[in-house]
């Protein structure tokens, strides 16, 4: 039975970049190097008033026939429109 959520995070990983790990043994090997991570851990608010409008947003956009259009200003988005043009000149 699961019990009533109490608590979220948002967990993500990032690359560890710095010099000292770059040079760790265990960063190196024969066929070539292995990438290190840093866990991020962010504590999000239980918000329960924004949860059924939201999830109806997600049903309203699930149910679409097409994908709905990029937002204006959205560089994800241009860089996807650019990416897609390329695609059809070829």
């Amino acid at each position: 039975m699961l019990k009533p959520v109490s608590d979220l995070a948002l967990i993500y990983m990032e690359p560890k970049t710095d010099m000292e790990t770059a040079c760790q043994d265990s960063s190196h090997h024969g066929k070539g190097f292995s990438m290190h991570f840093h866990a991020g851990i962010h504590r999000v608010a239980i918000n329960q008033r924004m949860i059924y409008p939201l999830l109806a947003m997600v049903r309203e956009i699930y149910e679409l026939k097409n994908a709905p259009a990029g937002g204006s200003g959205c560089k994800d988005c241009q860089i996807l429109e650019k990416l897609l043009a390329t695609i059809v000149d070829v």
